[in-house]
């Protein structure tokens, strides 16, 4: 899936996450950081970048 103007698309955004993509979008909508663009889902990469970092710190990711 190719990576638009600087956003990744939401399942890839999800995978890198190891998260479903419903899972992560609904961390995005909370937080205000959901890109929709022409019907459909794109994530910032620094969102993805923090979303992850925050599940490593706090022990939740989970594993592959």
């Amino acid at each position: 899936m190719p990576v638009t103007q600087h956003r990744i698309p939401l399942s890839a955004a999800a995978r890198r996450t190891n998260l479903t993509s419903q899972g992560l979008l609904k961390i995005l909508r909370r937080t205000g950081c959901a890109i929709r663009d022409d019907g459909r889902w794109y994530v910032d990469p620094s969102i993805v970048e923090q979303i992850a970092m925050a599940r490593r710190v706090l022990g939740i990711a989970r594993s592959r």
